[in-house]
């Protein structure tokens, strides 16, 4: 028996609550590969295995959801905010005022990350309104894609899978990089920093003496 006869063979409901719960856990357990689940559905869709229309709709909810739930666990859950300086906390906030709506529609795009999108958008009162707008129509998108790409590559799963594990491994990649450059600025702006008031302390002494 193909994969394509067991699914069509699996109770429906296991399978729409399987696909629910991979779009909702990344949220929670990042580590989790839930879009390998997302894109199988996809192609499963793709070969008449899964009705179109509900997998569409259990796939948006079980990201919608996550995204509330990454949410409640920034603004109630994680005691966070004790362990963030107050100055550091407030330029996040500010960047979500500029772009918020903008991070929180394109989390779905980033994975291994999306969870820390809705916890920092949690830590800084984010209206729960704006993360199920802007959550949604993320999901929408998102899932749009993986049921189109599940018909461009309806003749191979593997092939489907591997292009969305690089897309993936590539994201991560140059997020990471993206993480060096920023620490590498910030440690040489705290050497140059120190340089200065050494210096400043130097010519002090020299001025007393």
């Amino acid at each position: 028996m193909d994969l394509v006869q067991w699914v069509e063979t699996t109770p429906l409901w296991l399978l729409m609550l399987s696909l629910f719960f991979a779009a909702w856990i990344e949220y929670v357990f990042p580590p989790f590969p839930g879009d390998t689940l997302v894109v199988a559905g996809g192609f499963f869709v793709a070969q008449g295995a899964l009705p179109l229309v509900l997998t569409f709709i259990v796939l948006t909810c079980g990201s919608v959801a996550g995204c509330a739930v990454g949410w409640s666990l920034g603004n109630h859950g994680l005691g966070l905010r004790r362990f963030i300086r107050a100055e550091y906390l407030e330029k996040v906030s500010r960047g979500y005022k500029r772009y918020g709506a903008w991070l929180i529609l394109g989390n779905r795009f980033v994975p291994g990350i999306r969870g820390a999108f809705m916890i920092a958008a949690g830590l800084v009162k984010m209206p729960l309104k704006a993360i199920l707008i802007w959550g949604t129509i993320s999901a929408v998108i998102w899932n749009s894609i993986l049921i189109s790409a599940g018909y461009v590559f309806s003749e191979s799963l593997d092939e489907m899978l591997r292009i969305f594990q690089n897309y993936s491994k590539t994201v991560l990649i140059l997020i990471g990089l993206a993480v060096i450059v920023w620490f590498s600025f910030k440690m040489g702006r705290l050497r140059s920093y120190s340089r200065r008031q050494a210096q400043k302390k130097q010519q002090q002494q020299e001025l007393e003496n």
